[in-house]
């Protein structure tokens, strides 16, 4: 086999380990309660990125077979630059919520009353 028909082939196994990771964030069963099964869709699909991911490299090594400015080596690229938006997207999100944080509150440096002493009422 070509070099160009072996591509085709990494680029469709991409893929298939793609379209996997957005599947496993589909409830499959009931794994856990609430936050346990919430981190354990969140581990796999980061788990299924990172694979595709690798793949993704792969596939941009065999989109170097193909001549410069062409179809297939644009589509070769598109997993790494799929990749590329996802790890930049996340960052963005994460730096974003860094700056949303409240500052601050300042607080006084007032004594507490102390309500622990019954005070005898007034009788008229």
């Amino acid at each position: 086999m070509t070099r160009r028909r072996i591509g085709w082939v990494v680029f469709a196994l991409w893929g298939l380990i793609y379209i996997s990771s957005i599947l496993f964030l589909v409830d499959f069963g009931d794994e856990g309660r609430a936050l346990a099964r919430g981190l354990s869709r969140l581990s796999d699909f980061v788990a299924w990125q990172i694979g595709a991911g690798i793949v993704a490299l792969v596939v941009w090594w065999f989109g170097g077979a193909f001549e410069k400015k062409t179809f297939g080596r644009w589509v070769f690229r598109m997993p790494a630059l799929l990749v590329l938006s996802l790890v930049v997207f996340v960052a963005g999100a994460i730096v974003w919520a860094n700056f949303q944080r409240p500052s601050p509150v300042e607080v006084s440096a007032t004594p507490v009353p102390d309500t622990t002493q019954v005070v005898p009422p007034v009788s008229d």
